[in-house]
């Protein structure tokens, strides 16, 4: 980690990130590293720990007394990950644009910077190139206008589009937004996002890159978990109360056309997981 301490806050910086952690030691170090050393430095940084069990306040502790752009708040309970994010966008200073930032992702060095020189009027969010796990290979996902709530409705979940969820965003786009969609129990990104449509566009820009780390202790493997993968497999890839997040985050004229789609979306998911199940029902057959 540089040195940090002569980072000194502005009284409004322009950026502010909100990361929500629970049990992050693990990455949460390099993550850190990945913010601190932006080339873009006029941000401050919210840390809401979510009373973790391991060494994350330790980690914390000590990078906050070295960077006074960074504040670190301990939950005296665990308050669920949706309040969490919603705490550190809560808390934040009055800075012109946010930003989520995962306490196991990391940024390329020119991420904020990128992002904030190409944000544009009409836009609500605005993303880089992602590289997913072990990947050597950095994919984009797909631009999406404002208003284009069928399009991104209906695309997959596996296109890339809920990476848009750690975009960075006009900090007035979100005080408009209904953040209590974050609470569903699978997909609330894309729905959280399906409802900021109506803001602007969720745009992807190149020359910056953003990492995400795959691994059995996150968020979205906890959450595949608690809903089962048996369930998932042959009931649905959605949970009921998806769809009706769905219908909810979008504006009333649009309120029709989603319930209309909605077996669509529900086959065009599910189909191929149980054409694998017929498949491998098959071979097990055939071989005995």
């Amino acid at each position: 980690m540089k040195n940090c301490t002569n980072h000194k806050i502005n009284i409004s910086p322009l950026i502010s990130i909100g990361m929500p952690v629970y049990n992050g030691e693990q990455f949460i170090e390099e993550s850190l590293n990945s913010i601190l050393n932006q080339s873009f430095t006029n941000f401050e940084l919210i840390i809401s720990d979510n009373n973790s069990t391991d060494k994350t306040k330790y980690i914390c502790e000590k990078y906050a007394s070295k960077d006074a752009r960074i504040t670190y708040v301990r939950q005296e309970k665990n308050i669920g990950a949706a309040r969490n994010f919603i705490y550190v966008f809560n808390n934040r200073k009055q800075a012109e644009y946010f930003i989520w930032a995962a306490c196991d992702d990391s940024w390329s060095e020119n991420w904020l910077e990128l992002l904030i020189s190409n944000f544009e009027d009409n836009d609500c969010g605005l993303f880089g190139r992602y590289i997913e796990g072990q990947s050597q290979s950095a994919r984009c996902p797909e631009s999406f206008l404002k208003y284009q709530f069928i399009k991104y409705f209906i695309a997959k979940d596996v296109s890339g589009k809920c990476y848009y969820s750690y975009a960075l965003f006009k900090t007035d786009v979100l005080i408009k937004s209904d953040m209590e969609l974050m609470n569903i129990s699978i997909g609330a990104d894309q729905i959280y996002l399906l409802n900021l449509l109506q803001f602007g566009n969720l745009r992807f820009i190149d020359g910056c890159v953003f990492k995400y780390r795959v691994h059995d202790g996150s968020e979205a493997s906890r959450q595949s978990k608690n809903y089962g993968t048996i369930k998932r497999v042959l009931v649905s890839h959605f949970p009921m109360n998806y769809y009706v997040g769905a219908i909810r985050a979008v504006p009333g004229k649009f309120k029709l056309l989603i319930l209309f789609l909605i077996p669509v979306k529900y086959f065009y998911e599910q189909f191929p997981k149980w054409v694998m199940v017929g498949k491998k029902l098959f071979q097990y057959l055939t071989v005995r």
